[in-house]
């Protein structure tokens, strides 16, 4: 086949595209223009755009591929940059990277692909796409979505959100393979990007300066105000809410005799509540927007292993439609900073469906148990 494969300069991409040319596939390079923020690298400060193509242009170079540079820096602003700012003034914590993938990563390689000429697109995301014959999916023929088989590489919580369809158009070669087998694989190809760093940060803040894109954005420094305990106590004054996230201990700027953590950002009244580790936990969420990939829209609650956010290993819990917006999710035990802005993702409860993403929602408040 003739396959766009989205490159982003590092060694996963660049793997794929050298496993997919190696079974005989015409591979096209194609590194997506999207944020303007600079890194410093190789102690200079270099647009993270610039130093991502340079990087997959020699990468291409090295294997003999067709390379394109795909500029969309205007689109990632409206559509990823403005709702992140625009969710952390309103007190929340957004997941840019489940956004991206959805509204701008995925489609702009498929427009790609389609002026190219191309059949497929491809990525370097440690998950796999499969045609569907688990239990819990009701037509054989469904493509479904299953988590990596390098568990601490999964990437398939940021992947809920893509539609079927577009499922259906895509390769993820590294989905069967680990890290280790990956940066073994580049090293033995030769391929320049096998020492380099992954990114650890939000890419349009790589330097992690939240309170600077924030002030860029809204235009105005972000405001102040009171800090709460759990029972209403005055404790001091935040720098504004859109610097914190629910379960933060750090940087309140308060002393206490034990430790205390955000447990709740109040955007109405531009408060922080905090409290003890203990007020973190909660039994069960409402969550909007759901998308279902490997399952039809539900109708009645269902079983699911659901993650709260990326890192967490995921909790069993009983899922209830509540409407076509919303589902609420009930823990078989308390799970830990339930925070609003989040992706919450379910997983298959089955034995053998644990892997299979039925789909996911994004959090919009704990609840009452």
């Amino acid at each position: 086949m003739r396959v766009v494969v989205g490159m982003s300069g590092g060694v996963d991409s660049s793997v794929a595209a050298a496993l997919l040319q190696q079974q005989g596939h015409e591979v096209i390079g194609a590194t997506l223009v999207l944020a303007a923020q600079s890194q410093a690298v190789a102690g200079a400060d270099v647009p993270v755009s610039v130093e991502a193509a340079r990087s997959a242009r020699a990468v291409c170079d090295h294997l003999g591929l067709e390379w394109h540079e795909i500029e969309r820096r205007a689109l990632f602003a409206d559509r990823v940059i403005a709702p992140f700012c625009d969710e952390y003034v309103r007190g929340r914590t957004p997941n840019p990277c489940v956004v991206c993938n959805r509204a701008v990563k995925f489609p702009v390689l498929i427009e790609t692909a389609r002026s190219l000429g191309a059949d497929t697109i491809a990525t370097g995301h440690y998950a796999r796409i499969l045609r569907g014959n688990a239990s819990v999916v009701r037509a054989n023929d469904r493509v479904v979505l299953r988590r990596g088989l390098d568990k601490a590489k999964d990437q398939s919580y940021a992947l809920f959100g893509l539609d079927p369809a577009v499922l259906a158009s895509v390769l993820m070669p590294l989905g069967e393979l680990h890290k280790t087998e990956v940066q073994r694989l580049a090293a033995s190809l030769g391929l320049p990007a096998h020492d380099r760093p992954a990114s650890q940060d939000v890419c349009f803040v790589p330097d992690g300066d939240y309170a600077k894109l924030l002030c860029e954005r809204t235009g105005s420094a972000p405001a102040l105000g009171p800090i709460y305990d759990v029972h209403g106590n005055l404790l001091g004054e935040h720098k504004g809410i859109g610097l914190y996230t629910v379960g933060q201990r750090r940087g309140l700027g308060i002393g206490a005799r034990e430790p205390l953590y955000v447990v709740e950002i109040d955007a109405a009244h531009n408060a922080l509540i905090v409290g003890r580790d203990d007020d973190l936990m909660a039994g069960a969420l409402v969550a909007h927007a759901p998308s279902w990939l490997s399952i039809d829209p539900p109708i009645a609650p269902f079983d699911a292993l659901v993650k709260i956010r990326y890192n967490h290993a995921g909790t069993a819990a009983a899922v209830t439609p509540l409407d076509e917006e919303h589902v609420r999710v009930d823990f078989h035990e308390p799970v830990r900073a339930v925070t609003p802005g989040q992706a919450c993702v379910f997983y298959g409860a089955g034995e053998g469906d644990r892997d299979l993403v039925l789909g996911g929602a994004w959090i919009e408040r704990k609840a009452a148990s």
